[in-house]
């Protein structure tokens, strides 16, 4: 690994440790120290079992999740947290797992890109957030039609997505000359992501009849930025011989539909065990395990109908979106019931977070060119 990306992923991992020796109380130390030790020990001992250079996407997703489940969700009220400043510490935590697994997995035969200029990388946003608009239209015709409390706010989102992308791909041309590090990339998807998902977050305060809180945006922007950006920046499978195309039908959907709604009902379950069903606001667990199968299987459904179409790159956008869509709906149903901001927030997170998985299959699975 080149000494940039040691020092950025050392500086994480100590900058982590040192606050939460700092800033926490002893009761949190077993928690805190003892988790995030856990939590990089796995890394490390993961990344010598892997050969490097295997750094797609859904491991960096993975790798964020997992390290939110130990080092955020017990500090959270709801999970029984009594010191609110080990959430932002242990967020801080988080990135460090993210950063320090792309720095151990990262293909270090890369070598910087030919530069592109800003006119190009500006057009590349427009392209992409006028794809995702068209994406979106259903969506949103269908909230319009809705008995939301501001139902014509929700095309706000159209300038959102092209301010949004336009300022990402401001970020990218700024710092395109690290691309070839880890941390550039790293830097790249947490700074392009809270862009657009910063430029979005004001809609859901509009959307709700609120005032916008600039503070609570922003940090929403960060943490989504934080989670979902480095998995779209870094993503860098190995690239196989496999067209998408041939394994597919709706019972393939199915299938892997419900794999993912039961998936989901355990690892929401097993908090549900520990601290008992008032962490989910009374819901119990028939219901979790109900609405995630439900929304799995109609999802799995649909993507498996769509599949045999995703040969082409913006038909595999557009069936990660409505694959993305289904599976946020069915995290934001669980946790907040069903409302208009449900609806917002399933399709804005689900188109974004779907069409990048789907571009990601997509390139993973395309045949290689003949040499």
């Amino acid at each position: 690994m080149t000494k940039p990306d040691r020092i950025a992923a050392g500086t994480a991992v100590i900058l982590y440790f040192v606050a939460a020796a700092y800033l926490l109380p002893g009761s949190e130390y077993l928690h805190s120290l003892g988790g995030g030790a856990l939590m990089f020990a796995a890394i490390i001992l993961t990344s010598v079992f892997l050969k490097r250079g295997w750094l797609p996407g859904f491991s960096v997703l993975a790798v964020g999740f997992i390290s939110f489940a130990v080092l955020v969700m017990p500090t959270l009220p709801a999970m029984g947290g009594r010191v609110s400043e080990a959430i932002p510490i242990g967020f801080i935590g988080v990135q460090a797992a993210i950063l320090l697994w792309a720095v151990l997995q990262w293909p270090y035969t890369l070598r910087p890109r030919s530069h592109v200029s800003l006119v190009p990388a500006l057009e590349y946003g427009l392209s992409i957030a006028a794809g995702l608009s068209l994406i979106a239209t259903l969506p949103i015709l269908l909230i319009l039609l809705s008995s939301a409390p501001s139902p014509k706010t929700i095309l706000l989102v159209y300038p959102a997505y092209f301010v949004g992308f336009l300022a990402a791909a401001i970020v990218y041309w700024s710092l395109q000359r690290f691309t070839h590090l880890a941390v550039g990339r790293y830097l790249i998807g947490v700074l392009a992501g809270t862009c657009v998902y910063g430029a979005i977050a004001p809609v859901v305060f509009l959307f709700r009849n609120k005032p916008i809180e600039f503070p609570l945006a922003l940090m929403i922007a960060a943490i989504c930025g934080g989670f979902v950006g480095p998995a779209v920046a870094l993503d860098s499978p190995d690239r196989g011989n496999i067209v998408i195309a041939e394994d597919s039908g709706p019972v393939w959907g199915a299938k892997r539909g419900v794999l993912f709604g039961v998936m989901f009902a355990v690892v929401l379950g097993v908090p549900m065990l520990i601290r008992g069903p008032a962490i989910y606001g009374g819901t119990t667990f028939l219901k979790i395990i109900s609405v995630a199968t439900t929304f799995g299987l109609v999802g799995g459904l649909c993507v498996g109908a769509l599949r045999s179409f995703t040969t082409q790159y913006w038909s595999a956008v557009i069936v990660g979106s409505l694959g993305g869509v289904f599976a946020v709906a069915a995290v934001l149903t669980i946790a907040f019931g069903v409302d208009g901001s449900t609806i917002l927030y399933s399709l804005v997170g689900g188109v974004l977070i779907g069409a990048r998985v789907g571009s990601m299959v997509w390139r993973k699975g395309r045949p290689e060119s003949p040499a």
